[in-house]
């Protein structure tokens, strides 16, 4: 059994004897030594003094193989189209996927991402031999093979090289032809870390399976926009300025609805010669209340305006002052501070316009809506 090393996952199988079966799950190295785990039995049941059989399980190893293979072909394929300054900066070998993290400064484009998959899968239509060769530390490296980044080699190394493409230190399992590995696919490309992108493919029976079931989906969106392939971007981008248009349209709809402030502020109180606005507007989300409290405070005076809402589960404050109360130390960012407190959530922002809120807490709304209005009404007494 291969034991997990370089990146490449260790073999699964099965260790038998007469009437015994013990599931191998993994392999680990412990020095020279290697660790077999199982899951369904002790090994003590083992005789060691007599024979017992080792059967790995080819079809995981051959799918490893097939993006063990696979993983050589894309890190040159990277060099070629990034830069040979792109180099590996860590790697998983798996049965049912390979990833790939490659030092680069920027997002890797869908047009790098297509030729690194043109170079690899011609690398496979050409259904190289892999040549798999031990030779001295120093004339391996003389012949252009590629060492990885903190990686220990002894006088000796195992060289994998496939054609004039790829040429690596190595000691996984790899395929006996590139052409084995059948079809190539990157599926992902995401950031790790800053100058770190992370890449995901598959191949083979995987790759296929993938490429399927893109192309069931895409007939599937044809068919419920009643259009062809080609006409299906436009179609959706149609679709999607309609959508945002009709949303835009139904928030000022919506904001015209349940805005009167000509009644609040007849409706509002009169506590020392300030005016104290405070509504709660359900259905309405953050940006629709600063909307509405901004319009709110240009017919405010002197006072304070505080406009509460339930939306999609959470609850949500806007504060505005105007600026005779921020002269008395009296600002939004403090009043939405301690709103959302009393939301269990948090709070801030500029003294003449704040907002609070927070996830799930739509249960606190009335009861803080109740403190809110007896605070600030003291709050405005004490002035």
């Amino acid at each position: 059994f291969y034991a997990e090393s370089g990146g490449q996952i260790g073999d699964a199988g099965i260790i038998y004897q007469g009437g015994i079966k013990l599931k191998v799950e993994d392999v680990q190295k412990l020095g020279d030594s290697y660790i077999h785990i199982c899951n369904n039995g002790s090994s003590r049941l083992l005789n060691f003094n007599a024979p017992f059989n080792c059967q790995v399980d080819l079809e995981r190893r051959n799918k490893i193989r097939n993006n063990h293979t696979a993983t050589h072909l894309m890190h040159s394929a990277l060099k070629q189209v990034l830069g040979p300054g792109s180099n590996q900066a860590g790697s998983l070998v798996h049965d049912e996927y390979l990833r790939f993290d490659v030092t680069y400064s920027s997002k890797i484009t869908n047009d790098d991402i297509i030729e690194v998959e043109k170079i690899v899968n011609k690398e496979i239509q050409n259904n190289n031999k892999i040549k798999i060769s031990i030779q001295a530390y120093d004339e391996a490296k003389k012949n252009g093979s590629v060492s990885l980044f903190g990686e220990k080699y002894g006088d000796e190394v195992r060289v994998v090289k496939s054609g004039d493409l790829s040429n690596e230190l190595c000691g996984g399992t790899h395929v006996k032809r590139t052409g084995d590995i059948g079809m190539f696919k990157i599926i992902e490309e995401s950031s790790l870390a800053s100058g770190i992108r992370r890449l995901v493919a598959v191949t083979g029976e995987s790759a296929l399976k993938y490429l399927q079931n893109q192309i069931l989906t895409v007939t599937k969106v044809n068919r419920l926009m009643n259009c062809n392939t080609v006409d299906l971007t436009s179609k959706v981008e149609i679709l999607l300025n309609d959508k945002k248009q009709l949303e835009k349209d139904y928030k000022k709809n919506k904001i015209n609805s349940v805005s009167n402030v000509s009644n609040w502020l007849l409706e509002s109180k009169k506590i020392n010669d300030f005016s104290f606005i405070i509504r709660r507007l359900d259905n309405l989300d953050t940006d629709s209340l600063k909307h509405l409290a901004t319009d709110l405070i240009l017919k405010i005076d002197n006072g304070i305006g505080i406009l509460f809402s339930s939306y999609k589960g959470n609850a949500a404050a806007v504060v505005v002052v105007t600026d005779s109360l921020i002269k008395h130390q009296i600002t939004a960012a403090d009043i939405a501070k301690g709103i959302g407190e009393n939301m269990s959530g948090g709070g801030g922002g500029k003294p003449s316009l704040a907002t609070a809120g927070g996830k799930n807490n739509v249960d606190l709304l009335d009861s803080c809506f109740t403190k809110t209005n007896k605070i600030v009404a003291n709050l405005l007494r004490k002035i």
